[in-house]
């Protein structure tokens, strides 16, 4: 990537700065995790898309991403996504939970 933005910027004769604001290794979910996921969202008829996450040094995760609008862009106020996706989401988590429950019985 920096070399693609390196190669645009002499093209057009622009510069850019680079501030480096944290560093993290990715690795994929606790397997554990992931495969309780990868059951939940399979259940809703929807298809699995894998994403490794820098969190694996504090704690055992794995996070589900709900289909983003307006080009999946997040952590930004434009960040938005429909009512059907979010119940999607919802019925994925009830499905996560129920698992969980019923291991701890």
């Amino acid at each position: 990537m920096l070399q693609k933005l390196t190669d645009i910027c002499t093209q057009r004769g622009l510069s850019y700065q680079l501030d480096e604001t944290m560093r993290a290794s990715a690795a994929p979910s606790a397997p554990a995790l992931q495969a309780r996921w990868t059951a939940a969202v399979q259940d809703t008829g929807l298809p699995v898309f894998n994403m490794p996450s820098g969190l694996h040094d504090v704690m055992p995760q794995a996070m589900l991403f709900v289909r983003g609008e307006n080009s999946g862009i997040s952590h930004n106020p434009l960040e938005s996504t429909t009512a059907d996706d979010m119940q999607l989401a919802v019925d994925a988590f009830t499905h996560l939970l129920n698992q969980l429950a019923q291991d701890a019985q």
